[in-house]
Protein backbone atom coordinates (compact mmCIF):
# COMPACT_ATOMS: atom_id res chain seq x y z
CA UNK A 1 0.00 0.00 0.00
CA UNK A 2 2.82 2.41 0.84
CA UNK A 3 4.33 1.86 -2.62
CA UNK A 4 1.01 2.71 -4.25
CA UNK A 5 0.67 5.87 -2.17
CA UNK A 6 4.25 6.84 -2.97
CA UNK A 7 3.40 6.58 -6.67
CA UNK A 8 0.52 9.03 -6.10
CA UNK A 9 3.18 11.63 -5.25
CA UNK A 10 5.89 10.57 -7.70
CA UNK A 11 3.66 10.25 -10.76
CA UNK A 12 -0.01 10.75 -9.91
CA UNK A 13 -2.54 13.27 -8.65
CA UNK A 14 -0.35 14.20 -5.65
CA UNK A 15 2.69 15.19 -7.74
CA UNK A 16 2.50 18.73 -6.33
CA UNK A 17 3.77 17.26 -3.03
CA UNK A 18 6.89 15.83 -4.69
CA UNK A 19 10.30 16.88 -3.34
CA UNK A 20 13.45 15.79 -5.16
CA UNK A 21 15.47 13.35 -3.08
CA UNK A 22 12.73 12.46 -0.59
CA UNK A 23 10.29 9.55 -0.45
CA UNK A 24 6.79 10.88 0.18
CA UNK A 25 3.50 9.00 -0.04
CA UNK A 26 0.06 10.53 -0.07
CA UNK A 27 -3.57 10.58 -1.08
CA UNK A 28 -5.56 13.39 -2.63
CA UNK A 29 -9.28 13.90 -2.12
CA UNK A 30 -11.95 16.23 -3.44
CA UNK A 31 -15.51 15.98 -2.15
CA UNK A 32 -18.61 17.90 -3.12
CA UNK A 33 -20.76 18.90 -0.15
CA UNK A 34 -24.53 18.83 0.04
CA UNK A 35 -26.61 20.20 -1.46
CA UNK A 36 -24.74 19.47 -4.68
CA UNK A 37 -26.40 22.43 -6.38
CA UNK A 38 -24.37 24.75 -4.10
CA UNK A 39 -21.12 23.74 -5.88
CA UNK A 40 -19.12 23.68 -2.65
CA UNK A 41 -16.19 21.38 -2.05
CA UNK A 42 -13.82 20.03 0.55
CA UNK A 43 -10.30 19.49 -0.78
CA UNK A 44 -7.60 17.57 1.03
CA UNK A 45 -4.23 15.89 0.85
CA UNK A 46 -2.75 13.46 3.37
CA UNK A 47 1.01 12.96 3.06
CA UNK A 48 3.58 10.89 4.95
CA UNK A 49 7.33 10.48 4.89
CA UNK A 50 9.52 8.55 4.55
CA UNK A 51 7.24 6.39 2.42
CA UNK A 52 9.08 3.18 3.41
CA UNK A 53 8.76 3.69 7.18
CA UNK A 54 6.52 6.71 7.88
CA UNK A 55 7.42 8.87 10.86
CA UNK A 56 5.88 12.18 9.77
CA UNK A 57 2.27 12.72 8.70
CA UNK A 58 0.69 15.86 7.33
CA UNK A 59 -2.94 16.64 6.51
CA UNK A 60 -4.26 19.70 4.70
CA UNK A 61 -8.02 20.30 4.43
CA UNK A 62 -9.52 23.30 2.67
CA UNK A 63 -13.27 23.86 2.95
CA UNK A 64 -15.05 25.78 0.22
CA UNK A 65 -11.99 26.69 -1.85
CA UNK A 66 -12.43 29.45 -4.37
CA UNK A 67 -11.54 28.71 -7.98
CA UNK A 68 -9.55 25.50 -8.37
CA UNK A 69 -10.77 22.95 -5.85
CA UNK A 70 -8.79 19.73 -6.45
CA UNK A 71 -6.90 18.40 -3.43
CA UNK A 72 -3.84 17.53 -5.48
CA UNK A 73 -3.69 21.05 -6.87
CA UNK A 74 -4.28 23.20 -3.79
CA UNK A 75 -3.54 20.97 -0.75
CA UNK A 76 -0.57 18.89 -1.90
CA UNK A 77 1.68 21.98 -2.29
CA UNK A 78 0.90 22.98 1.32
CA UNK A 79 2.13 19.60 2.60
CA UNK A 80 5.17 19.79 0.27
CA UNK A 81 6.13 23.15 1.81
CA UNK A 82 5.63 21.87 5.36
CA UNK A 83 7.72 18.75 4.67
CA UNK A 84 10.39 20.90 3.01
CA UNK A 85 10.70 23.02 6.16
CA UNK A 86 10.75 19.88 8.32
CA UNK A 87 13.55 18.32 6.25
CA UNK A 88 15.66 21.50 6.36
CA UNK A 89 15.28 21.74 10.14
CA UNK A 90 16.10 18.06 10.74
CA UNK A 91 19.16 18.14 8.43
CA UNK A 92 20.49 21.35 9.97
CA UNK A 93 19.93 19.99 13.46
CA UNK A 94 21.92 16.86 12.62
CA UNK A 95 24.77 18.83 11.05
CA UNK A 96 24.93 21.41 13.84
CA UNK A 97 24.97 18.81 16.58
CA UNK A 98 27.74 16.74 14.96
CA UNK A 99 29.67 19.01 12.60
CA UNK A 100 32.80 16.85 12.77
CA UNK A 101 30.88 13.76 11.70
CA UNK A 102 31.06 12.90 8.01
CA UNK A 103 28.15 10.46 8.13
CA UNK A 104 24.61 11.81 8.08
CA UNK A 105 22.00 9.27 9.05
CA UNK A 106 18.46 10.10 8.09
CA UNK A 107 15.65 7.90 6.79
CA UNK A 108 14.39 10.84 4.74
CA UNK A 109 17.45 11.56 2.63
CA UNK A 110 18.55 10.09 -0.65
CA UNK A 111 21.72 12.15 -0.69
CA UNK A 112 24.56 12.80 1.72
CA UNK A 113 25.93 15.85 3.51
CA UNK A 114 29.59 15.73 4.36
CA UNK A 115 32.43 18.12 5.00
CA UNK A 116 32.84 19.94 1.73
CA UNK A 117 29.26 19.76 0.54
CA UNK A 118 26.52 17.61 -0.89
CA UNK A 119 27.30 14.14 -2.19
CA UNK A 120 25.04 11.84 -4.19
CA UNK A 121 24.58 8.07 -3.75
CA UNK A 122 27.10 7.54 -6.55
CA UNK A 123 29.83 9.25 -4.53
CA UNK A 124 28.97 7.61 -1.20
CA UNK A 125 28.76 4.01 -0.10
CA UNK A 126 25.05 3.54 0.55
CA UNK A 127 23.45 0.94 2.82
CA UNK A 128 19.97 0.73 1.31
CA UNK A 129 18.13 -0.80 4.26
CA UNK A 130 19.23 1.83 6.77
CA UNK A 131 19.49 4.59 4.17
CA UNK A 132 22.82 5.57 5.69
CA UNK A 133 25.56 7.17 3.63
CA UNK A 134 29.16 6.60 4.69
CA UNK A 135 31.23 9.35 3.08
Amino acid sequence: MREILESVVSEGSGKNAYLEGYSIGGKTATSQTLPRSANRYISSFLGFTPAEHPTVLGLCIIRNPQGVYYGGTICAPVIRDIFSMYFRISVLDTILRKPENCVLRSPHLKFCFAKGGLLTPETCSYAAKQQVFHC
